[in-house]
């Protein structure tokens, strides 16, 4: 059984819930601007995670590819695992930018949405 199932201002439990714990137009309008700002790093993570597989893949099915000398000590797979440290590095920075510009104001302006998930420190 589903809490919609359940009647108005009843909770998981069969009890009555606090009306502010029920879910609201503030809890719809907040949630969507949360999922909203949690694309794109969704997006940058999937292509960091892209990046990493493709070089398992190619070192796994192309060794010989990976093993080319291309200048000096350098050979194709060091050079796509310097490519890929460097943009990891560049995703965290990102992120963090990110979260500071973006995410941050969003859970300021909704935070009253979800007083009960408020942490006390």
């Amino acid at each position: 059984m589903d809490s919609r199932d359940l009647p108005p201002g009843q909770g998981r439990s069969g009890t009555a819930a606090s009306p502010e714990c029920l879910p609201g137009s503030g809890w719809t309008r907040a949630l969507r601007d949360l999922r909203a700002v949690r694309r794109r790093p969704a997006q940058i993570a999937a292509a960091v995670v892209g990046a990493q597989m493709a070089g398992v893949i190619l070192a796994n099915e192309a060794p010989g590819v990976m093993a080319i000398t291309w200048a000096g000590p350098l050979n194709i797979g060091l050079t796509l695992v310097l490519a890929q440290l460097a943009f990891t590095g560049w995703a965290v920075l990102w992120y963090v930018r990110y979260a500071r510009r973006c995410v941050e104001p969003v859970v300021e302006r909704h935070s009253a949405s979800f007083p009960h998930l408020e942490s006390h420190r």
